[in-house]
């Protein structure tokens, strides 16, 4: 995969998270290797890695390829911790937006992988979200300016996270319904009537996040107590302005304004109805999260093929979370995925199903 996503400007990193306590099975099946080649993830079936378990005779399984390896740009194991994911993942992006290149990060995997550890940091381990705040602060130069926007997708509706709690409980329950997504000819897709925080200090950015998490919708599942239900989205719009010799008259100068938006999301679990044991609500919040994962996949899939000059067609508007990032994806922007795998055998099928949508 790696040379077709330098071509189109996407990079994939896997990171596996340590077994825990909670894990139902402490056996391991998964296991990673940097050295020597492309970096890969390897993962056996367990029936494979664990032959003296007595199984039943799977007939359908009988010609299924018990282990896998999937070559990625990055692949980080238990013992790498999240500032080696930032220094070597992460930190070439905020150069690229910085220079008014539109930069995308996702944080993808099931539900307890350990997305929101890598982005916002856990029991003293700094997030990714801090670092590249912190990175990108500090490498600006001149006259820029910071807008930070704070919102979740849920049950395909926009919420302002960055309301006071009081008024989004107005918001929500008033009749009025989630915020419009629309067209700007100017800025490309934007939220009408969101909340922009102008910032330029990296504690009074994770405050918000803070608060907003606080605010982000969270339900009981069987795959973990408290299961974000929502795609949290995080746009820094950044505005600045160079001067540079005038093609006009020499020796004169002009004012040259450049814009460009960094997107971190924090996806909702791609984890399946069978694992959660969902109904009812749950069970219908589950089907939109995976239709929205579908939707993104399909798009980065399509304009991976339109680059290399396949079909131009894209299809943006499958769901919201495509229709808000239209002006993040393809084209020269950058897109960076860390797919996040636990290690334990209860989670085989999730974190096959992880690999294999990051791989595509």
């Amino acid at each position: 995969m790696g040379r077709k996503a330098e071509s189109f400007h996407v990079k994939v990193a896997v990171r596996v998270r340590p077994l825990l306590k909670h894990d139902k099975e402490q056996r391991e099946v998964v296991s990673v290797s940097s050295d020597g080649g492309a970096p890969s993830v390897t993962v056996v079936d367990p029936d494979k890695a664990f032959p003296g378990k007595k199984q039943e005779i799977d007939y359908l399984r009988a010609d299924y390829v018990r282990e896998r390896a999937y070559e990625f740009d990055h692949v980080y194991g238990p013992g790498d911790d999240t500032g080696r994911v930032f220094r070597e993942a992460v930190r070439p992006m905020v150069d690229v937006v910085l220079e008014g290149v539109n930069v995308t990060i996702f944080a993808y995997g099931q539900t307890g992988s350990g997305k929101t550890h890598t982005m916002l940091g856990h029991r003293g381990e700094t997030g990714v979200m801090r670092l590249t705040l912190a990175e990108m602060f500090g490498k600006a130069k001149g006259a820029c300016r910071f807008l930070v926007s704070f919102v979740e997708l849920y049950n395909e509706e926009i919420r302002d996270l960055l309301l006071d709690a009081p008024i989004r409980a107005h918001v929500d329950h008033g009749g009025q319904g989630g915020l419009d997504l629309r067209e700007d000819p100017v800025r490309g897709p934007c939220i009408a009537g969101v909340t922009e925080v102008a910032a330029n200090e990296v504690d009074e950015v994770m405050s918000l996040l803070a608060a907003g998490n606080g605010r982000r919708t969270q339900e009981s599942t069987r795959a973990n107590s408290e299961s974000s239900r929502s795609h949290a989205v995080l746009q820094i719009a950044i505005e600045s302005s160079d001067k540079v010799p005038s093609r006009k008259r020499e020796g004169q100068v002009v004012k040259v304004k450049r814009t460009s938006k960094l997107s971190m999301i924090d996806l909702a679990g791609s984890e399946r109805a069978a694992e959660t044991r969902n109904s009812g609500a749950r069970l219908q919040e589950g089907a939109r999260i995976n239709r929205s994962l579908l939707a993104l996949g399909n798009v980065i899939n399509a304009l991976r093929k339109a680059n290399g000059g396949g079909p131009s067609y894209v299809n943006f508007r499958d769901s919201k979370l495509t229709r808000l990032l239209k002006d993040s994806l393809g084209g020269n922007c950058r897109t960076l995925m860390l797919a996040h795998v636990g290690p334990s055998s209860s989670s085989f099928e999730e974190t096959v199903n992880t690999l294999k949508y990051a791989h595509r």
